[in-house]
């Protein structure tokens, strides 16, 4: 006989390996499809995810403090290794983190494949689920914001400036 864990109860020690190969998987598959550059059909959720504006206001870099700086030796100029715009996701435990280079339809369609992805991969909600399920993306993250494109962005505690080019700690952190 065989048992699979159905459910991953949090505390449980041997919960994480089991949860991060399933979302390590996910981020795999919207990798190769968005290299795939097909064009994916509208999903239920990506208003909610495209349209709401932050609630937190990113303090720009260029107006925290000035940060620490470290000397670092100047680099060749290289020609960039690839020819079209960027598309990436990347995991950790249950945040996925992506980026995407290109005008609103690329980011659109980039957000329907992620949103698909999560579906395939973890059950999407249906009619006779019960009442406390919720979605394999989270609705709450997504109306406070944090599924909006933005070339300034908190990712894992770090603001990531992609215009001045700079990673930072927020304030409260470099005290």
């Amino acid at each position: 006989m065989v048992a699979f864990p159905m459910v991953l109860p949090m505390g449980w020690v041997n919960s994480p390996p089991y949860f991060s190969a399933a979302t390590k998987t996910a981020a795999d598959l919207m990798n190769r499809r968005l290299q795939r550059n097909q064009k994916e059909p509208p999903h239920r959720l990506e208003d909610i995810a495209f349209y709401t504006k932050p609630t937190v206001a990113h303090v720009p870099t260029s107006a925290a403090p000035t940060p620490v700086t470290l000397a670092v030796p100047a680099t060749t100029p290289h020609h960039p290794h690839y020819k079209r715009p960027m598309k990436y996701a990347d995991i950790y435990v249950d945040d996925f983190i992506a980026a995407v280079q290109g005008d609103e339809p690329t980011r659109r369609n980039t957000m329907r494949t992620l949103l698909h992805v999560l579906d395939s991969v973890f059950q999407p909600l249906s009619p006779s689920d019960n009442p406390n399920r919720q979605d394999p993306a989270s609705v709450k993250k997504l109306k406070k914001g944090e599924g909006n494109w933005s070339t300034l962005k908190t990712v894992l505690g770090w603001i990531i400036d992609t215009v001045a080019q700079t990673i930072t700690l927020p304030q409260r952190q470099q005290e």
